[in-house]
Formats: C-alpha cells, sequence, structure tokens
C-alpha cells in the first residue's frame, strides 16, 4: 500500500508498518516483521536509504507498561491505528502478508520514487528469498483459521509497551511561497539519532475463542453485500433449524462527538446472555467461523470488534435490546 505523506520531521527516506491488528495469525505477524528488517538492512546496504516502522513524534502519557498514565508525559515515535479500515491492517486479517509504505514530502520527488521503488524491489527479493517460508506460513494460516479448535479473537485495544530504539530526529528548511507557488518544507540532513520510547505495535487487552458459526435470522441485503465484498463465505440456511447460541444485550448505544470522514460510527455497550436453544429460521444468513477469512468475518460481525459493519451502521437498525448477530456454539 504505497503513500507519500508529510508528518514529523525525521531523517527517514521512507517509513514503513505492517498490519497493526493485534489479530493477525502470529505467523503472518512475524514473517511481516522478519521481511521487513531484511528490507530496512537492504535498503541502507543496496541503495543508502535509511528506513523505520512508520508514526510520529508525540508527547503522550504513558506509565511505561502499555497503559495510559496521568503521569508522566513522554515524547516518543508513535505508530498510527490497528482498525481494519486500513486497507493493510484488514487484509491481513485473509492470513496474507500486507506492508504500507509512506515516502515524505519534503523529499524531492525523484527521491521519493526512488525509495519507493528500492523499497518494493527489497521487499519482493525478500519475498523470493523467503518463498518456501511464505508459503508455508500462509499455509499453516489458513490451517489454524480452518480447524476444529477455535482461534480467538481480540478486543479493548491499545497501544503495546514501548520500546527504547534510537530514531533518527530531522530538520526541514523553509521555503516561502514566492511567484504563486506554495510554501515548501524541504529534507534538511540525514537526522540526528535519539533513542526513545518507540511504540509501534498494538495490544488486546481482552480475547474470545470465535464461535462455531455466526447467524443473522433477518439480514439485510447490504450486509450480505459486504461480507461476500470482504471475501467471507456466507449461505442462507435453506430450512429451519435449532442451534445452541449467545446473545448480546445491548446497554447502551454511543455515538463519538466527532464523525469519522463524515460518518458517525457506533459503539455498543453490553454484556453476554448464558447460550440458549433458539430456532433459526430459513434464510437465516450463516456464516462458518472455520474458513480462511474467519478472523475478518470475526471483524465484521463481533459486537465488540471496533470496525465491524455495526460500526458502520449496517446492523443499528436492526440493534434494538439485543445485538442481530448471535454467536452459534
Amino acid at each position: 500500500d504505497l503513500h507519500t505523506t508529510n508528518g514529523s520531521y525525521h531523517g527517514y527516506h521512507l517509513t514503513y508498518a505492517p498490519s497493526l491488528s493485534p489479530n493477525v495469525d502470529p505467523g503472518i505477524a512475524r514473517l511481516s516483521r522478519a521481511l521487513l528488517d531484511d528490507a530496512q538492512a537492504a535498503m541502507q546496504r543496496g541503495h543508502g536509504f535509511a528506513t523505520f516502522d512508520y508514526g510520529n513524534f508525540e508527547t503522550r502519557d504513558w506509565d511505561g507498561s502499555g497503559a495510559p498514565a496521568s503521569d508522566p508525559k513522554v515524547r516518543g515515535w508513535w505508530t498510527y491505528d490497528h482498525r481494519a479500515r486500513y486497507c493493510v491492517n484488514g487484509f491481513a486479517l485473509r492470513n496474507r502478508v500486507a506492508i504500507l509504505s509512506e515516502a515524505y514530502s519534503n523529499l524531492d520527488f525523484a527521491g521519493r520514487i526512488a525509495a519507493t521503488r528500492a523499497f518494493v524491489l527489497c521487499l519482493l527479493q525478500g519475498l523470493v528469498a523467503r518463498r518456501d517460508e511464505v508459503l508455508t506460513t500462509a499455509a499453516a494460516a489458513d490451517a489454524a483459521t480452518t480447524a476444529a479448535t477455535p482461534v480467538d479473537y481480540g478486543f479493548d485495544v491499545g497501544f503495546a509497551a514501548p520500546e527504547r530504539l534510537p530514531v533518527l530526529v530531522g530538520a526541514v528548511d523553509t521555503i516561502d511561497a514566492t511567484d504563486g507557488k506554495p510554501m515548501r518544507h524541504v529534507r534538511k540532513g540525514d537526522g540526528v539519532p535519539e533513542e526513545m520510547p518507540v511504540v509501534r505495535a498494538f495490544t488486546a487487552r481482552q480475547r474470545r475463542a470465535l464461535p462455531r458459526a455466526w447467524a443473522l435470522p433477518e439480514p439485510a441485503p447490504a450486509v450480505v453485500e459486504r461480507e461476500r465484498q470482504h471475501g467471507v463465505a456466507c449461505k442462507g440456511l435453506d430450512a429451519d433449524g435449532e442451534a445452541t447460541c449467545e446473545r448480546f444485550a445491548v446497554a447502551q448505544k454511543k455515538k463519538p462527538k466527532r464523525p469519522y470522514q463524515g460518518h458517525q460510527e457506533l459503539v455498543l455497550v453490553g454484556s453476554w446472555e448464558e447460550p440458549a436453544q433458539r430456532t433459526l429460521p430459513k434464510g437465516t444468513l450463516w456464516i462458518d467461523a472455520r474458513q480462511r477469512c474467519g478472523r475478518g468475518a470475526a471483524a465484521l460481525l463481533e459486537p465488540e470488534s471496533d470496525d465491524s459493519l455495526s460500526t458502520w451502521n449496517f446492523l443499528e437498525a436492526a440493534t434494538g435490546s439485543h445485538y442481530p448477530v448471535l454467536r452459534v456454539q
């Protein structure tokens, strides 16, 4: 996923990130990090480009344990977001490697192109060198999500504990606007290393095993369409059936004060009821959790997921005292 951004002034020609979702298969996460470490070394050795994990200089509250605290405020290097709406995070839930690349607008255009091209080539060369490992890791991730023993899904996500690492602190020259041209910021020097807390991962504070399946007794066409667009296998039941299911009782519907890109997200607060036998009528949408995209299905369907179909209001009309998606045991 190739970008150019502005952001903090540092000494890197390009920054990168793997999927930051804490629900990525552990093997895929380890492989992604190994490929990026290889690419970082190859970029410096073969092309003279300095690279690092994507982030920005920020001063935040931190107690050093991975949980925000009121004191002290710490200056560090912080990554961006874990939610599946960012395609690199979402794509990796399909058990495949996904990488974000960020070139910088304060580097001249030719330099941005050269750094991005070199990064792509270094990654591809790394994939070739690790081709057997890549295929084995992806196959193992697929097997894990389709096995009889369910994988789990993490929610209540926050930043992982910081690492102390050297970060290149850079500077820019400011070129004032002239003759109709806008003001520009131009990279100045190669930066100076400064050791600081680096937060480049997220962790889930709670985890829950995936169910046997999810069931939507009255699925809206838009829900079915979105599931299939995301590669999630689903089907409508051709006859009434019985199943032991969990229901999520909704205590509160919350909407953040600030919309996201013009969209008002929905957050559900509630609790799980004890499993009970329920009738699933003909036409109920059935989504088996034991499929390659099972993690992605969880991101779309779990009421505690922070980037679900519910978050994006596809299920809001059907959500009354209970969430309309049942967890089938």
